[in-house]
């Protein structure tokens, strides 16, 4: 009788995993996939500048910035798919790569319902449902997801930490490649140097000159493109060709702040008219996942905030709104954070219900359709039917 009770068991779990596998592809091919090449008539100027700098290598090496990206962008225009499919998916590849390992990362760190709802909300915010449509190495500017998933991978695995390593080596050098991520880089390795240093010292010699090695060769592009035009490391960099005045930059910061949850100075390719990037139910998890985390983990909520503010100002000595989606993955780890609050304060509320678990990952669930539902009238529905939107995806 136990044995069937097991058996039973087991076939319902492996069903429920299965269900949740369906319902997360279908899920994926709606929000990403939808439409994908004919839900605007044309392409952006941000799209044809991509396009052009991935027509040949030639021109992939002279761009230097965002080479990796521009090389699976020329692969897959080489297949000769529609030219707007070809153009877009590379985008949807590196974000669902990026969101598989957000997902194992907070399931570390949160456990697995906790990562589960998160990395949904975290998936379709409209602007990140906009930007991994568009065939635009925006996308990259995400990247920091997958260099935090080595190192704690790393971390955490001492019989697989040569693999590892590489793997960081790697992701460090595909991340440089995209303007701005380099200071982030130097910044985390300064503040975890300690922890980085330990972690160091567990590998030979060999695997850790092999990582250094491996990182210069896929750098080997970037480096070239500099060598030919030292022009190109100041797009590298985010240095501007002319600096805003104390007032300007001051303005400018100001705004970045407030496009996140206000309204946006412009118009940009990923928003509707001026709607900020953030809806109001991610601020409030923004809200309690800063309150959580600063309650518990103060040094590494400095460091996430630290990073937001820094993206913010690197938006706003280059004026430009699309590089706000730097902010965009220390936002992911307060989402976890405050679904996790939310989710134990109701658990403590209720501590002998036996249904206040199931409840409250109800309540959750309704928190997360809520979200889907807005991100396909808002993505999906309104965005490719706004004037700004028929003016800017007008190119061929």
């Amino acid at each position: 009788m136990l044995s069937l009770t097991k058996r039973i068991r087991a076939g319902w779990i492996h069903s429920r995993i299965i269900l949740i596998s369906a319902l997360l592809l279908l899920l994926i091919i709606f929000i990403y996939f939808w439409h994908l090449g004919s839900l605007t008539p044309g392409i952006s100027s941000r799209e044809f500048f991509s396009r052009d700098n991935s027509q040949s290598l030639t021109h992939i090496i002279d761009s230097g910035t965002n080479a990796p990206y521009h090389l699976v962008q020329h692969l897959l225009i080489s297949v000769h798919l529609n030219q707007f499919l070809s153009l877009r998916l590379p985008s949807i590849f590196f974000m669902l790569l990026i969101l598989a390992l957000l997902f194992d990362l907070l399931r570390y760190w949160f456990g697995k319902p906790v990562a589960l709802f998160s990395v949904l909300i975290f998936a379709t915010t409209p602007w990140l449902v906009l930007v991994s449509r568009t065939g635009s190495p925006d996308v990259m500017f995400i990247w920091p997801i997958a260099i935090l998933w080595c190192f704690f991978a790393m971390a955490r695995s001492a019989k697989h930490a040569p693999f590892y390593w590489l793997l960081l080596c790697s992701s460090i050098a595909i991340g440089i490649y995209t303007p701005g991520v380099v200071w982030l880089i130097l910044a985390s390795a300064l503040i975890t140097r300690k922890p980085l240093i330990q972690v160091i010292k567990r590998l030979k010699t060999g695997w850790v000159i092999s990582g250094l090695i491996l990182s210069l060769i896929i750098m080997a592009l970037l480096i070239q493109a500099v060598i030919n035009d030292p022009k190109i490391l100041r797009s590298v960099l985010l240095i501007p060709d002319q600096w805003p005045t104390l007032i300007e930059l001051i303005k400018n910061f100001a705004w970045m702040f407030v496009s996140m949850f206000w309204r946006t100075p412009n118009h940009a390719d990923f928003n509707i008219a001026r709607l900020p990037i953030l809806n109001i139910m991610e601020l409030v998890l923004i809200f309690f996942g800063i309150y959580a985390l600063a309650s518990k983990k103060r040094r590494i909520t400095y460091l996430l905030v630290f990073f937001m503010l820094t993206s913010f100002l690197f938006a706003a000595i280059n004026g430009s709104l699309y590089i706000l989606s730097l902010a965009l993955p220390p936002i992911a780890v307060f989402f976890a954070a405050g679904i996790r609050y939310l989710y134990l304060e109701w658990r403590q509320v209720f501590p002998i219900n036996p249904f206040a678990k199931g409840l409250a990952l109800g309540l959750i669930l309704l928190v997360v359709v809520s979200q889907l539902l807005y991100v396909g009238r808002y993505s999906l529905i309104a965005w490719p039917h706004t004037t700004d939107t028929k003016n800017t995806y007008v190119l061929k």
